[in-house]
């Protein structure tokens, strides 16, 4: 939209910041990114993400492990993913899920009865995807497409100078925090400059909103 709209909006350049939660979180994430190829007219001065999943492939083995909105969420990363990258679902996602996911997708925005009603991630996930996901051992093309939706990246260099204010929350079940503080380090060495957040006792869906005027009194 920026590249084809931003003058007809008389945007500011000066003073753009990109602002994201949860799954809008890593699409600013990955604007950032990106922002020097695809919009480097418009580079943003600051960047906040709240709650964001930033290690994809970690997120997917968070979701692997026992029970939690995080399992549903992993079924729906590998959906999209083999959507966008034209890929088969069917060596990641089992047959009874594929057969009525799409649909629910079609029809609804929340809540998707095939993913959220499953009692394990062995009710949704192809049991050679879930051996490699709970050992580390490559299964392809799977393991391509996670890391390569996965921040840290050796696949698109950074080149951005915007500070990031990055916010998690601790109880977090959704988007659990372990994969990205694990990334963190990462990300520093790659050369953002980056501030942290995690919200002590904090749900996915509560952090943003408790944390709303400190993300304004940092952009401004």
């Amino acid at each position: 939209w920026l590249p084809g709209s931003g003058e007809g909006a008389r945007i500011d350049r000066s003073r753009i910041v990109y602002w994201g939660w949860s799954e809008g979180g890593f699409v600013t994430l990955q604007a950032d990114r990106w922002a020097p190829t695809w919009a480097p007219a418009y580079a943003p001065v600051g960047v906040v993400a709240a709650v964001p999943p930033v290690d994809i492939r970690g997120q997917v083995e968070a979701g692997a492990e026992e029970r939690s909105p995080a399992t549903a969420a992993a079924a729906l990363l590998l959906y999209l993913a083999a959507d966008w990258y034209r890929e088969d679902p069917s060596s990641a996602l089992r047959p009874e899920v594929l057969a009525a996911l799409p649909a629910e997708l079609r029809t609804s925005c929340e809540g998707w009865p095939s993913v959220d009603g499953a009692a394990s991630a062995d009710a949704l996930l192809q049991p050679e995807l879930l051996a490699a996901l709970r050992t580390g051992a490559p299964y392809e093309p799977w393991t391509c497409l996670l890391e390569r939706s996965s921040l840290p990246s050796p696949h698109v260099p950074y080149t951005g100078t915007a500070p990031v204010l990055l916010i998690t929350a601790e109880a977090d079940t959704l988007v659990p925090t372990g994969p990205t503080r694990e990334a963190i380090p990462g990300l520093c060495a790659e050369g953002y400059t980056l501030q942290h957040v995690d919200c002590a006792g904090v749900d996915h869906a509560d952090a943003p909103l408790l944390t709303l005027m400190r993300q304004v009194g940092w952009i401004e």
